[in-house]
């Protein structure tokens, strides 16, 4: 019976080696092209809140404390509505004109968006240095809302909703849908390619051991 040495000063070194790779790969993550999107770009990790059963057919809130993150208002209250007649249904919006609505994420994510009505707004994206990444500029309303959507490898944290119009109905923002960010697949492949230091250092000890 011919035995298989193994070579254990080079098989603790290729696990080294294996667990290093393996680690870089749970911790990459695919850079993602800064750019607006459309709802059909999520993927099926997305959430989406669509605010209902928050208190019918109005309620008022000094901020709003959500699944995705925190929501404040410039005049300190947030309006909650159920718009049943329009194609919003149950929406919150701010309180004032021209005034805003603040959303920070609980979590930073790479795609995020909104549909956005009753006013013409800017809607701007920042990651966690406060930095702007994108502005959208969207004009909707009530009976036909326009969605408001961004990605960034960057990440977003906070997004900053403006009613751009004086003299108007307060903007309304729904459907606010949430993606973070995730390891590619690959990963598994990168610690699978960083198990082949063992089996080479067991192949070469046994070539080792024939030649002897």
């Amino acid at each position: 019976m011919r035995l298989i040495a193994f070579d254990f000063a080079l098989a603790r070194r290729g696990f080294v080696a294996a667990v290093l790779v393996a680690l870089s790969g749970l911790l990459w993550v695919r850079p993602v092209a800064a750019q607006i999107i459309t709802p059909a770009d999520f993927g099926p990790s997305a959430v989406t809140d669509t605010f209902t059963g928050l208190g019918l057919p109005v309620n008022n809130f000094g901020s709003l404390v959500r699944p995705e993150g925190v929501y404040t208002d410039d005049n300190g209250i947030i309006r909650y509505n159920d718009f049943a007649n329009d194609s919003f249904g149950q929406a919150i919006g701010n309180d004032t004109d021209t005034g805003t609505i603040n959303l920070a994420l609980n979590a930073p994510a790479f795609r995020v968006g909104l549909f956005v009505g009753s006013s013409p707004a800017d809607v701007s994206f920042f990651d966690s240095s406060n930095n702007l990444l994108q502005l959208i500029s969207v004009t909707g309303n009530s009976l036909a809302p326009v969605f408001a959507g961004f990605q960034s490898s960057s990440l977003v944290s906070r997004i900053l909703v403006q009613d751009t119009l004086a003299n108007s109905r307060i903007v309304v923002i729904d459907n606010v849908t949430t993606e973070a960010a995730a390891p590619e697949p690959g990963s598994i492949a990168l610690a699978a390619f960083g198990a082949l230091p063992l089996l080479a250092g067991m192949r070469f000890r046994r070539r080792r051991h024939r030649a002897e």
